[in-house]
């Protein structure tokens, strides 16, 4: 989801984590979308409640794919923040489903005819 740089350059920055954003990548190639974004938010709860019970609050955790070094506070903060991505891109895709499939699929027939 690295959409404004790469994240060994501009580490968090480079990501993008709208809802928006995330829609494409939990349906590329026809990926089923509530699966997907089911899959992601049971790991993200999980990930939050190992930090929270198994890493002391002043600690820093260093973060190699976001190139960033991050407090507890700060990854808990993170992580709600993409859990509340998940929510509002599903919110989105249950609204837009259909528009965004033809959408996509338009955009493949394209690509697909400059080959």
């Amino acid at each position: 989801m690295e959409t404004n740089c790469l994240a060994e350059c501009c580490g968090i920055a480079a990501f993008d984590f709208s809802p928006f954003n995330v829609i494409p990548h939990l349906t590329y190639r026809g990926a089923n979308f509530s699966s997907g974004a089911d899959g992601i938010q049971s790991d993200l709860d999980a990930f939050r409640t190992y930090i929270e019970t198994s890493i002391p609050p002043e600690e820093k955790m260093v973060v190699d794919q976001l190139n960033a070094i991050l407090s507890v506070r700060q990854m808990i903060l993170l992580i709600d923040q993409i859990g509340w991505t998940l929510s509002k891109a599903r919110k989105i895709y249950a609204l837009e489903h259909e528009r965004l499939r033809n959408r996509n699929w338009k955009f493949m027939q394209k690509m697909n005819s400059m080959n």
